[in-house]
Parts: structure tokens; C-alpha cells; sequence
């Protein structure tokens, strides 16, 4: 993976898509599923997140639902704080 922005997206297809379409990407298999026991997942520490514009992709039903957008939120801050 190289530098400049990052995509961070929910699904597997997604993920291979947009790397697929020439861009920088990391994917999640659901929009929780960067936590393990209340943590970050250690994987998310193997990318260097500092200085990059990362953009999260979600599935569109994350703004039908309250608790994914808290994932979305929760997910973003834990990225600015890496």
C-alpha cells in the first residue's frame, strides 16, 4: 500500500473494487469489526495513518441505522487517534 489517501471500506468487494480502480485501500468485513474485546484490532496499527486523507465507506444502510453510524464515528476517532 502506498502513501496519499486511504479508503477504508465495509466489505470485501468493495475494498477489491476500489483497489481494483487504482485507489489505496483497506477493508473491514462490517463496520464493527475493527474491535476485538472493546480494542482496536492490532492490524489497524500496521498502517501508517498519520498525514493521510482516509475516507470510510460504508454500506448505504449505515444511515438508516443509528448504531452503525456510532460504529462509523467511533471508528473515525480511533483513526485520528492511531
Amino acid at each position: 500500500m502506498g502513501d496519499g489517501p486511504l479508503c477504508v471500506c465495509e466489505g470485501e468487494k468493495k475494498t477489491l473494487a476500489a483497489i481494483q480502480a487504482g485507489f489505496n485501500a483497506v477493508g473491514l468485513g462490517g463496520v464493527w469489526n475493527w474491535r476485538s474485546d472493546g480494542e482496536a484490532i492490532a492490524d489497524l496499527k500496521r498502517v501508517e495513518w498519520n498525514g493521510r486523507n482516509v475516507t470510510i465507506i460504508p454500506d448505504s444502510d449505515v444511515f438508516e441505522r443509528v448504531d452503525l453510524l456510532r460504529a462509523i464515528y467511533a471508528l473515525g476517532r480511533e483513526l485520528r487517534a492511531l
